[in-house]
Formats: structure tokens, sequence, C-alpha cells
């Protein structure tokens, strides 16, 4: 490796770690805790979607998998896997920028992206899917950027295998892939040889059939992928269909960015302006991406639009800088630009630096979300249960269940899927209810935040009603946390205004 590459790696780790130091312990959130159970179930023979009601992709099974025998219940390995695949995707995209537009720019391209990449809003500090996802991504804009001018089938068949490890991370970068392929795929069709043409598009499948055969095989194996098909296919079409095609989310998310980028929005309006001298297909494959994500609140889905964003802000700045030389007859000014830029996105943020792994996540999720709380609940739920012991949790916070070390009664590791208004809800609801009655859980964890998905206006009460009962004559009241007090506690004994305060319950099974 050259000095070049390996100072670029220097940069990358150095910035990457100041942005994320404090990440590295914060508390789980809910999909990391599913990510982690889920994993826990491959690891001891199991099959998640068919022992645990995941709507994930499967490859992020096996990342936590390894994190997982790495330390059974510890916070920190995914996210040192996460902090690994981000230091490798900014590179790969420094080496884009640096094909494209020289030395120079794969530097000044490397602070913009780590930036862009951890901005809080879009909570980008946990090891979720579209951290793993982006890698595999923009190995195949690297390979296209670097290979477009030639007919290499190798090539095209390695992009194939990490375009479907990439959707097999996060499904929605499907959009972006298909526009890098056929952008690509034309281009070798107006070589004029349909014999290349045909031969392109078979490495491009059969690389991606050998990605999906070696990330799915275990799980056809198991049953024939009927249940990866029910939760991870049909259950995801069910729900996204929820959010429609209003521009609402959008605009939301858009008044956050224009709150606190708005030097890299003026910078993406000059980039359109230049569009004519620009790379087109960056433009191009930006909005295949916010179509997949204009519609969803969940702020860490624009996180795969932060290559190819970067990207166009790293030409702009070059555009502009030449603009202004021409216009003024002086120097290039894309030193004082970046410059301008990190100070601009750095200064609204810049408390995040001094906070501790708790305050990280309070400052990104706020007091809504029961993650701090968590390991202080699964604490006391391993004191009160034998590692042999199944529990549940009541609401959408697995994380307590990787924490503890303990197994659900249920497959049903969040309640979401049993109220979000799709086909599957009451039956989902009457399963759940059969599961626990057929092993009575030797405790229970209630989250009745209104943020964990317990219940929803409108969603049947035939889980709620059951789960109610059951509380009520087979279940002791034996603590919970309570927010009454700045920051919360745990209290051993609740008086009914604690229970109304409380953001996690814990009962035991009465003998």
């Amino acid at each position: 490796m050259s000095k070049e590459k390996i100072g670029l790696l220097l940069l990358i780790i150095g910035v990457l770690f100041v942005l994320r130091w404090n990440s590295f312990t914060a508390p789980f959130e809910r999909d990391e805790g599913e990510y982690a159970y889920d994993a826990r179930v491959l690891l001891d023979g199991g099959l998640p979607y068919r022992d645990s009601n995941s709507q994930k992709p499967p490859l992020i099974f096996y990342t936590y998998a390894l994190a997982n025998v790495i330390d059974r219940t510890a916070v920190w390995p995914p996210r040192v896997l996460a902090f690994g695949f981000e230091v490798l995707t900014v590179f790969v995209v420094s080496l884009i920028a640096r094909k494209k537009w020289g030395a120079a720019s794969a530097f000044i391209s490397v602070p913009i992206f780590a930036l862009m990449l951890n901005f809080p809003p879009l909570a980008p500090f946990a090891a979720n899917t579209e951290i793993f996802a982006l890698l595999p991504l923009v190995l195949v804009m690297y390979l296209y950027v670097k290979y477009r001018g030639e007919v290499n089938n190798l090539i095209i068949f390695l992009a194939g295998f990490f375009a479907a490890c990439s959707l097999l991370y996060k499904p929605i970068v499907l959009y972006m892939l298909v526009f890098i392929f056929v952008v690509w795929l034309l281009e070798i069709l107006k070589l004029k040889s349909w014999r290349r043409f045909l031969l392109s598009i078979a490495a491009t499948g059969l690389g991606g059939l050998t990605a999906a055969v070696l990330i799915l095989g275990y799980f056809f194996y198991r049953d024939g992928l009927k249940s990866f098909w029910e939760c991870a296919v049909a259950f995801n079409a069910a729900y996204m269909s929820q959010y429609g095609w209003g521009l609402g989310n959008f605009f939301s998310r858009l008044s956050t960015f224009v709150s606190y980028w708005w030097v890299i929005l003026f910078l993406t309006v000059w980039y359109f302006i230049r569009l004519l001298k620009a790379e087109w297909w960056l433009a191009g494959l930006l909005l295949c991406g916010l179509l997949a994500v204009y519609t969803s609140p969940i702020g860490h889905y624009y996180l795969i639009l932060m290559p190819v964003w970067a990207l166009m802000i790293t030409y702009a700045i070059f555009s502009l800088s030449e603009f202004i030389k021409e216009k003024s007859s002086g120097k290039k000014v894309y030193g004082y630009l970046v410059v301008g830029l990190l100070v601009s996105t750095v200064w609204p943020i810049a408390n995040q630096f001094s906070l501790s792994p708790d305050g990280v996540a309070m400052w990104i999720y706020g007091p809504r979300n029961p993650f701090i709380e968590s390991a202080v609940a699964a604490e006391k739920l391993s004191q009160i249960t034998k590692p042999s012991d199944l529990v549940f949790v009541a609401g959408s916070e697995p994380q307590i269940l990787h924490l503890a070390d303990r197994k659900s009664a249920s497959r049903f590791v969040t309640t979401y899927s049993l109220n979000m208004a799709t086909p599957f809800r009451e039956a989902y609801q009457k399963e759940a209810v059969a599961e626990l009655s057929a092993n009575p859980p030797a405790a229970i964890v209630v989250s009745p935040n209104e943020e964990s998905g317990l219940w929803s206006a409108g969603s049947p009460r035939i889980f709620m009603d059951y789960l109610q009962d059951i509380l009520n004559k087979d279940y002791t009241l034996v603590g919970g946390y309570v927010w009454s007090l700045p920051g919360g506690q745990w209290k051993d004994v609740l008086s009914n205004e604690d229970v109304n305060n409380a953001s996690l319950l814990l009962y035991v099974k009465k003998n």
C-alpha cells in the first residue's frame, strides 16, 4: 500500500474515532437488541424469523453472531465491527473521489463524508444495518467508476456479489443498485457487442446468486425460506405501505438538514447548477436513494444517501473554487471552503464530543426511549431468574433480553408487529397469547412507553387484555425504573405515582 493510502487510512481512523469515541459503550437501542437476540438464536441452533419474529435482513444476524462470539452480552463488539466497516466505507469513497478528481479530493472527502455519515439527528452511532450495508454498496460504486471503460466479467461478478450483500443487509439500497447496473450495462451495450452485453448480465446475476446462496442457504435448508418470506418480505411490504407516498416525513427531515447543514445544502444547489459539467450519475444515484427513503420517518435510513451526497459536495467544492478563481483571477480557495463547511457542520453538534456514553444516548434518543435503563432492568431480571428460565418483554426492548442473557417465552421479542396495521397483527396477537399460555414466563418486563409499541390505538386488544389479566392474577410487581427525578432511578417498592412515571416495570411469577 502506498504512503498516500496509508495516510488516508490514518486520517479516516482519527476522524471517525473523534466522532464516535463515546458511542462504543453507549446503551443498545432496540434494533441492536433485536439483532443481538436473533444472533443468539442462530448460535444456539435456532432459526431467526421462525424462532424470533424479526423483520430484519439476514446478513445482520451473521454479523452480530460474530459480535456475540467475541462477548455474548456486551454492547461494544458490534459497535467496533461497525466502526471497522465505516473506516473501510470512508476509505473506498475517498478512492472514488481520487479516481474522479485527483489525490487532493480524496483527503478532502474524508472529513466531509465522516461528518455527514455521523450526523447525530440521524441516530448514526448504533450498529445498524445501514452502516454495514454501505460498504458493499460503495464497493459496487467503486468497481463501476474504476472499470466502467472495460468489459471484465470477473469485476462485474464481484459487483453483483457485493450488490446482493448490500441488499441482504438493507433492501432499501435496491433502487440505487439498479441504477448503477442499468447505467453500467448500457455503457457496455454501446460497445455494440450483444455477446459482451449478455455475458455481463450473466456475470452480474451469477455474482448476486452466489452471495444469496451463501447467505440464505442456511434458512432455505432449515425451512425452505418460508419464515424468511413471511417476516422479512411480506410483513415488511405491508409495514412500508403504511407510509404511503406523501411528502410529510421528507419535509420534516429536510427542515433538520436546513437547520444544521445550510452550507451543505448550498453546495448541493451549486452542484445541480453545474450539473452539465458534473458527474450526472451521482445526481441520478442520489435521487434513486431518496426515492427509497423519503416516505420513512426513520432517520438512519438516510445514511444510505451519504456516500453519494458526500461525493457531490466534494465535487461542488472544487467546482465552486474554480468558478471563484475564474471570476477573481485569484488562487483556488477550496481549502477555505472545506474549513468553512467543517466549522459550520461541527459547531451545532460540538457538545457531543464531551458527552458520556449514556449522555450520547439521551442526547440522540431522548428520555422517551428506555435505552439507558435497560441495563438496570436486565440486571434485576437476571437476579430474580435462572439462566434456564423463560422470560418476556412486553414492549419492543429486546436489548433487555440480550443484556440479561435470557430467552424469550415468545418468538415475539418486539410487540410492534402485534400492533402495526398489517394483515398479520390479529394472527400474531393470538400466536403470542398461545405461546405465553403454553410457556408462562418466570418474569415479565413491561415497557408502557408509547415509543415501545406495546399497544396502539385501533389495534385489536387480544394480546393486551390477556397480558393485563395474567399480570393481575399470576404476577407480582417487584420494581421499576421511575422518571420522577432527573435521570430516573430504579425502585423496588413503587407507589401508584411511581408506576405512572415508570418506563420499565418488572413482574415476577407468583409461586
